[in-house]
């Protein structure tokens, strides 16, 4: 928790108590803060009000008497209180240090709220009893993404307490806007989460109420997951509060069906809230909106209403319009289906664990299959093709060179049987650069640089004294060059394409031109512009003057002649 906005949240609520009774709300909502911060002392404004109105009750037959909250300065075993950090319906939050001098350290101490003792017996019973589980439930776990415990006990008066460490952070969405984080850092930062909630699943504890304010992000960029105030413990008896229901909460928009409905619960409820936690983390929204709803209507909105797509609610959310171009550019059609699998309102049809929903989002990541998605041949082809875009370009080029050059040996085939030659060499000259670059085959995936050079290296020789065969590719590696930026070798390579060209086609032919016009582009990358507009004259001059305004060349030719002004910011020339 942040120290500073801590410190703000206290002038607040100060500020707010100064105010008449009947006038705080009012004069909390004129106040322009932030909205956290206000969410923040509405809470601590609500609690003082349940714990003002049990103080000035008198205690009903067979009740016993309030025991007295810790005030600030007071000692609560070995810490001394600082400030109160949070509070909520059931307990109560505050910073503290260590007392006794042994060490330096500052912790968090939960209490419980001293109103609700009052209660039947029943009642605080069970709340005493759900208390004392939570501090049951976070001593069996340790992981560097749950909030550790490092103490518990009673005060003096009778209030069960627990110490737990203190994280100087905030929550998980506040964390990732404020760094302003994209899609790949926020899934990531969010499989750590999906690792503290596998910690506790597998100490079959089910946590009950993950939602975003429940994660906390550090200094250290770590994420802990707390609060397991209304955590489950998984084959508990029916008489052990770690199962209880006669005392339920929950955050509705975060829940899954079978919990607003209080059916029994597993670790697919958790899978669920996950899953609402990471759609809101995507879109800025959460899929179900229930703020303002009476229970039954949040359960049919729920447990009834589809949820929208990910890349819809991103569409129609408040972000910032650019944010919103970029995540949507972001996010494919694998993410969307991880999404809707964790939320899915059968919880057998969603992720059988938190650690199942982690690695699918792992899988997103690094482009491989996902388990959300139907497994089909052309699924994994393309996946494949993505994971390893070197090899698959460098197969593409082979592939883009060889048809360039086919196409013109087709084509001479008419004029000479040399043409059955000149397939059967540009065939051997493809297996040739499709063998060296076959993961498959070599062990090894070689780089596209790698493949270019090697590529290029054979033409001389392969193609000696065959200059129609030679242009076409060259103009392919060339232009691969080029797009991998390695510009000087692209000139080369390009300038002798426009050699070849020239001597097999003549000057104005439409494969020449289109060499030419591959070297105007690249000098404008190499920012000499006014040689790159010449060239672009030329070609388009040429284009013209030989009857090819038509053909597909002349309107390339003309967009990328815009981008050399575009990249000079010079829109007045690059509009016509």
């Amino acid at each position: 928790m942040n120290t500073n906005f801590e410190r703000d949240v206290l002038r607040l609520f100060d500020a707010v108590l100064e105010q008449p009774d009947d006038r705080r709300d009012d004069w909390l909502r004129a106040n322009a803060v932030d909205d956290d911060i206000r969410h923040r002392v509405q809470r601590l404004l609500d609690a003082e009000r349940q714990l003002g109105g049990f103080l000035e009750t008198s205690p009903a037959h067979g009740a016993f008497d309030i025991p007295e909250l810790p005030k600030i300065g007071d000692r609560v075993g070995s810490y001394e209180l600082i400030a109160p950090i949070d509070a909520g319906g059931m307990g109560v939050v505050f910073l503290a240090r260590r007392a006794d001098e042994a060490f330096q350290q500052q912790v968090a101490i939960k209490l419980v709220q001293p109103g609700h003792l009052a209660a039947n017996s029943r009642l605080r019973d069970q709340l005493v009893a759900r208390f004392e589980a939570e501090r049951s439930i976070l001593a069996q776990l340790n992981h560097p993404n749950v909030a550790r415990i490092l103490d518990g006990g009673t005060t003096g008066s009778g209030i069960p307490y627990l110490v737990m460490e203190f994280i100087d952070g905030v929550s998980l969405t506040r964390h990732c806007d404020a760094k302003q984080l994209g899609t790949a850092d926020r899934v990531r930062l969010f499989r750590k989460v999906c690792d503290g909630v596998q910690d506790a699943h597998r100490h079959l504890i089910v946590h009950r109420d993950l939602k975003p304010e429940n994660v906390l992000v550090g200094e250290d960029g770590e994420p802990r997951l707390l609060d397991f105030g209304i955590a489950k413990l998984l084959g508990a008896p029916s008489g052990d509060m770690t199962g209880a229901t006669a005392l339920t909460a929950m955050t509705p928009a975060y829940a899954s069906p079978e919990q607003v409905r209080h059916e029994p619960l597993t670790t697919s409820s958790d899978v669920y809230s996950l899953g609402v936690m990471l759609f809101q983390l995507i879109a800025g929204v959460r899929p179900y909106d229930v703020d303002g709803l009476s229970p039954a209507q949040a359960e049919r909105r729920i447990c009834d209403d589809g949820a929208p797509s990910l890349r819809s609610a991103l569409d129609s959310s408040a972000i910032d319009s650019s944010l919103r171009r970029q995540r949507l550019a972001e996010i494919d059609g694998d993410l969307e289906r991880v999404v809707a699998k964790a939320m899915h309102k059968e919880p057998a049809r969603r992720y059988a664990s938190a650690l199942a929903l982690s690695d699918d989002l792992g899988a997103c990541l690094e482009r491989r299959p996902v388990s959300a998605r139907a497994d089909t041949p052309w699924y994994r082809a393309r996946r494949f093709l993505q994971r390893h875009r070197l090899a698959s370009a460098a197969a593409t080029l082979a592939l883009t060179a060889i048809i360039a050059a086919a196409g013109i040996a087709f084509w001479q085939a008419r004029e000479a049987r040399k043409a059955v030659d000149d397939t059967g060499e540009i065939n051997r000259f493809l297996i040739d650069v499709l063998g060296t670059s076959d993961a498959y085959t070599t062990g090894t995936e070689l780089t596209l640089n790698e493949t270019l050079d090697d590529a290029a290296s054979k033409i001389d020789l392969r193609f000696a004294g065959r200059p129609d065969l030679a242009a076409g590719i060259r103009l392919a590696i060339g232009n691969s060059l080029a797009n991998r930026n390695r510009l000087d070798d692209a000139e080369t390579v390009l300038e002798s394409a426009v050699a070849d060209s020239r001597a097999a086609f003549g000057e104005n032919d439409l494969r020449t031109l289109r060499a030419l016009e591959s070297i105007a582009l690249l000098r404008s990358y190499q920012d000499r512009h006014d040689e790159s507009t010449a060239l672009f004259d030329d070609v388009l001059a040429r284009l013209e003057a030989n009857g090819h305004a038509r053909d597909p060349l002349y309107a390339i030719t003309l967009n990328d002649y815009s981008y050399v002004y575009l990249f000079q910011e010079d829109y007045p020339r690059a509009l016509p």
